[in-house]
């Protein structure tokens, strides 16, 4: 906030009302500010200093290491902060369930998830965006508007070198960055809209086609959550299920199945009923990881629904469900949920070694967070 209201102060007001000495002053402001975000990058670098974001960025660069050129893939900074994530994280943090879908840091998340190529395109939409910047701020009558926008994306810029920031915020400034493109070049004859408008509406109403057809499956989830709530678990599994229809691949509703699934199965007395809501739970799980291959709770979930089959008398499916597990466990080895379940599944199998191998492995992580 403070860079933002010093840029601002900078850049506004016509040259012709300056004294001789407030440009100094301002030049003196801008770099004070600059000094103030390397400063606070400095602090943050320091060893014992804000370990938690320290910790995010190294595995923001473990992750780009793997995938120099193209990255991870866009928004995936999760799946492979799980993987890749270091003992000091959970030291500092105390847990092992605490997960971060963004870096910390806008420059280091296009490298995880978008590579070289993308961080060069990011870094030419910068320089691109302070050009036009700067020929807004060379009109007298636009300077005012051009200089609070321009402050408002400065302040954002430095915010986004230590956190993550709202959809909401990120569309904000791209109207700011709009409105100084607009005000930097001439405006263009009328007709030369009209094609522009043509696909903005087009878009527009398949925008709008795609939301109703999320809302339709929001309202089905909600409708599913209210039932279990009332305790009609097989309604409110048909209700989840229909919710997958519009969206196969949408995980918290394969979660929110699953869970319900299991209490279906333990309130219905028909084995052919039972049979058939195993068979929804094998058809979300083996969805689940088709969608999401590198995804924990894609493996989770097929974890769980083979389980269940094993709970029920089916004990060929054990192997099955320790198989899903173990991939979840490669892609989160830290997390402690799973290692449990892994455990459970092990006593189910009365397999010796491995229960001992995994209760070695929970008094490890136990004494790592103590520490």
């Amino acid at each position: 906030a403070a860079c933002g209201a010093v840029t601002f102060w900078a850049l506004d007001g016509a040259p012709s009302s300056m004294n001789r000495w407030t440009p100094r002053a301002k030049r003196v402001g801008l770099a004070a500010c600059l000094a103030a975000v390397f400063l606070g990058l400095a602090f943050t670098l320091r060893p014992g200093r804000d370990v938690p974001r320290w910790e995010i960025w190294k595995t923001a660069g473990r992750a780009f290491v793997e995938h120099p050129l193209l990255g991870s893939g866009p928004d995936t900074f999760e799946m492979d902060f799980r993987r890749l994530r270091g003992v000091g994280f959970v030291r500092a943090m105390r847990l092992t369930t605490a997960q971060q879908a963004y870096a910390h840091n806008d420059l280091l998340q296009a490298l995880a998830t978008t590579g070289l190529l993308a961080r060069a395109a990011y870094l030419w939409l910068l320089l691109a965006l302070a050009g036009q910047a700067r020929k807004a701020l060379s009109s007298t009558e636009l300077r005012g508007p051009a200089a609070a926008a321009a402050a408002g994306l400065a302040a954002l810029f430095v915010n986004l070198k230590f956190n993550p920031v709202s959809l909401e915020v990120l569309s904000l400034a791209a109207l700011a960055a709009g409105t100084l493109c607009a005000a930097a070049s001439p405006r263009p004859p009328q007709r030369a809209w009209r094609p522009g408008l043509a696909a903005i509406a087009v878009l527009g109403l398949a925008s709008l086609g795609g939301t109703a057809r999320l809302w339709a499956a929001d309202r089905r989830e909600h409708r599913a959550h209210e039932l279990s709530k009332a305790g009609v678990w097989e309604a409110a599994v048909n209700e989840h299920r229909r919710a997958l229809a519009v969206t196969p691949c949408e995980l918290t509703y394969a979660i929110a199945l699953l869970n319900d699934l299991g209490s279906a199965i333990n309130a219905t007395k028909s084995a052919e009923q039972r049979l058939q809501l195993l068979s929804y739970a094998a058809e979300a799980g083996k969805r689940a990881v088709r969608c999401h291959p590198n995804d924990v709770n894609a493996h989770y979930i097929e974890g769980f629904a083979e389980f269940y089959h094993a709970q029920l008398g089916l004990a060929d499916h054990l192997p099955l469900a320790e198989r899903a597990i173990d991939a979840a466990l490669a892609l989160d080895p830290l997390f402690v949920p799973l290692i449990q379940f892994q455990l459970q599944i092990a006593t189910a199998k009365k397999d010796a070694a491995k229960i001992a191998r995994l209760q070695q492995r929970l008094a490890e992580i136990a004494m790592l967070i103590k520490k």
